[in-house]
């Protein structure tokens, strides 16, 4: 066991690795004090279980520190640019304490955060392989990123007003049984079918601005409950010659504005709806189901 006390400053400046390879249960690292990473530009791997308890501050400011046999934490994390905080193995809860901060990348591309309290991140990249996940909602307050891996649980991803997520990138993504709500801006180019299913929700809410800029299909292919899209905000179609596909439940509300300028928006599940639809330029928004 290794302990960073409080008052205590333990600081990673090394690009290598601390292995558990002894046998017997692996190194656990509990932090109260301050766990630094100050210096080099690669990669500092902890094979450790890793609790950052309250009081802790883990703060990364240069190259990444990566986190692969989870632990359970209520302290601080700041990663600063170009620092990279790496949650790469494991599973990872965020409790009651727990948060993010700082203008670097909190990378999730291979174990799982589980936010079980209200926690926020100003730039999460998840990446495939990796996990977002728990009970409690975790806000996106910056420009974040989905390319892979997948949301879970009975939580709530929540973009924030001002906040960015991008999906993007040639891999498909998976929100399966949690609740995506975006009060900011989340543009969606993944060029990968997404799949979705047991419960799922995604609500664009009143100032929240979601554009569908794929020519992919959002699939109900998870089980259970299909997702529901629940629009009070805006959501657009701005780019895309082909077609966008939503296998959901489309639910425009009142005050809800759908737009689609370029390519087709197809709703093939149903829905209610009480908002605005536009279509312009000679483009479509397809209604394959009874809405």
């Amino acid at each position: 066991m290794c302990s960073s006390d409080l008052g205590g400053t333990l600081d990673f400046r090394a690009n290598t690795s601390i292995v558990a390879n002894q046998g017997g249960a692996p190194l656990t690292i509990n932090n109260t004090g301050t766990i630094l990473r100050t210096t080099g530009t690669g990669t500092q791997t902890l094979d450790a279980v890793f609790n950052n308890q309250s009081g802790g501050q883990v703060t990364v400011s240069s190259g990444a520190l990566n986190l692969i046999r989870g632990g359970t934490n209520a302290g601080q994390f700041t990663a600063t640019s170009p620092g990279v905080l790496e949650f790469g193995g494991g599973t990872h809860t965020l409790n009651a304490g727990a948060n993010m901060t700082g203008t670097g990348t909190v990378l999730v591309d291979g174990g799982v955060l589980d936010a079980n309290a209200s926690t926020s991140v100003a730039n999460l990249a998840l990446a495939p392989g990796g996990t977002i996940g728990g009970t409690g909602t975790l806000t996106l307050t910056g420009n974040s990123s989905w390319t892979g891996g997948g949301m879970s649980n009975t939580g709530t991803t929540a973009v924030a007003a001002g906040g960015t997520l991008n999906v993007s990138g040639v891999n498909g993504v998976t929100l399966n049984a949690r609740t995506l709500s975006n009060a900011g801006l989340t543009i969606w180019t993944n060029s990968a079918n997404a799949n979705t299913g047991n419960g799922d929700v995604i609500n664009n809410v009143a100032g929240g601005t979601l554009d569908f800029r794929a020519n992919t299909s959002i699939v109900a292919n998870q089980g259970g409950t299909p997702l529901t899209i629940n629009n009070t905000g805006t959501i657009l179609r701005t780019t895309g010659t082909l077609t966008q596909t939503l296998d959901a439940v489309f639910n425009n509300r009142s005050g809800g504005q759908v737009t689609v300028s370029s390519g087709a928006l197809n709703l093939i599940r149903g829905g209610t709806n009480a908002g605005q639809f536009t279509a312009t330029d000679r483009k479509s928004t397809r209604l394959n189901s009874s809405h």
